[in-house]
């Protein structure tokens, strides 16, 4: 597979840079200059890095961890649960 589009895995890109090469690749197509040939490739650019960006994003969501008040008011750290608050706070007590 070719990567002619971006840095190599030993400089990998950071989401910001990502998110901008997307929006360029966005502003390209809809500025309709393009030959189809490179709108195309364009195209095909912009839903694979689409795709590495939301990898990203799942992987920072993951990550993220809410605070929340302990029995003696502080806060502590409790990693962030997607099942809406049914996680098993009996197993960390």
């Amino acid at each position: 597979m070719r990567n002619e589009a971006g840095p190599g895995p030993e400089a990998e890109e950071t989401f910001e840079a990502g998110l901008e090469r997307l929006t360029g690749l966005v502003s390209s197509l809809e500025s309709q200059e393009l030959s189809l040939d490179e709108a195309i490739k364009a195209f095909e650019d912009g839903v694979a890095l689409s795709q590495k960006l939301s990898d990203k994003l799942s992987v920072a969501e993951a990550r993220l961890e809410i605070l929340t008040k302990g029995a003696d008011g502080l806060p502590i750290a409790k990693p962030l649960t997607l099942d809406n608050g049914k996680d098993d706070d009996a197993a960390r007590s």
